[in-house]
């Protein structure tokens, strides 16, 4: 159901300041929406922000003294995103620092990262809820379908949960 399109959307590089991710990102959903063929025109873009960020187990888990990551710098990263993706059309931002609870205590959010960053199963499983909810609300047509609905797309088989 999801496809990524390395060549559309190339956003693995490092980028240090949340203007330059701006303006990059930008970029990028521009140069996306601009290349594509009649065929790939409604198709959306979903971005995600990064995570809530536990910092002191990630600079226990990497052996770091100091770390230049926040929980703070996540968040400012994220709201860059969700401005991108407020000024495009057919892009949507599911904001996964929000939906991780990252303006609480790394006490709470920490409950779904594995080394302070990445996500664990409970973090991944929340992070598939999100989209699939994103997915629903913002593009019903690409929605798995479900309970008789019309609209969507048809699953055939079982759920990723039901094989689980």
């Amino acid at each position: 159901m999801f496809m990524y399109v390395e060549k559309n959307l190339q956003l693995a590089q490092v980028i240090h300041s949340p203007t330059t991710l701006y303006c990059r990102l930008s970029s990028k959903v521009d140069n996306n929406n601009n290349n594509n063929n009649s065929n790939e025109s409604d198709l959306p873009i979903i971005l995600m922000t990064p995570p809530p960020l536990d910092a002191d187990a990630w600079r226990k888990f990497k052996g770091f003294e100091v770390s230049n990551r926040s929980n703070e710098n996540h968040r400012t990263y994220g709201l860059e995103m969700k401005k991108v993706a407020q000024s495009h059309n057919h892009c949507a931002c599911l904001d996964v620092w929000e939906l991780l609870q990252g303006h609480t205590s790394a006490d709470i959010y920490g409950k779904y990262l594995t080394d302070g960053l990445h996500l664990n199963e409970q973090g991944n499983r929340m992070l598939y809820q999100g989209l699939i909810e994103l997915i629903k609300n913002e593009y019903p047509n690409l929605a798995p379908m479900q309970g008789g609905s019309n609209v969507g797309i048809p699953v055939d088989g079982k759920s990723w949960d039901e094989l689980c």
